[in-house]
C-alpha cells in the first residue's frame, strides 16, 4: 500500500513538520478529493484520536484507516486536508480523478 501523502509517515519527528506539506490555496478539485477519501474501503480502526499538528491538540474523534486497494489513509490525513489544505500525492490525485470521471 501507498500512503496519500509525504508526511504520512510514523515518524513524530516528521510529523513536527507539517509546515512544509499545508498550504494555505484549496486544490481546485478539494470537493471530488474529500468525497473520495471519506468515501473509501474501511482498513480498521486506530484506537487513538485525530491529532492536531498544526495546533498541537487532540480532536475528539477517532481514527478510522481507509484504502482504495492501492493507497492507504487515515482520519487524520481527511482532517488536516480538510481544514489546512494538506499536500497529497500527485499519484494518488491523478488515480483518483481517473477512478471518479465520467464517460
Amino acid at each position: 500500500m501507498k500512503f496519500i501523502t509525504k508526511y504520512d509517515k510514523l515518524d513524530t519527528n516528521e510529523k513536527m513538520k507539517i509546515g512544509e506539506y499545508i498550504s494555505s490555496v484549496e486544490h481546485d478539485q478539494k470537493s471530488a478529493i474529500l468525497q473520495y477519501l471519506k468515501n473509501g474501503m474501511d482498513a480498521g480502526v486506530r484506537c487513538s484520536s485525530v491529532f492536531d499538528y498544526v495546533k498541537k491538540e487532540y480532536i475528539p474523534q477517532t481514527i478510522h484507516l481507509y484504502t482504495d486497494g492501492e493507497f492507504f489513509w487515515n482520519d487524520e490525513d481527511i482532517y488536516h486536508f480538510e481544514k489546512y489544505n494538506l499536500q497529497l500525492n500527485e499519484e494518488f490525485i491523478n488515480k483518483m480523478l481517473q477512478s471518479t470521471a465520467k464517460p
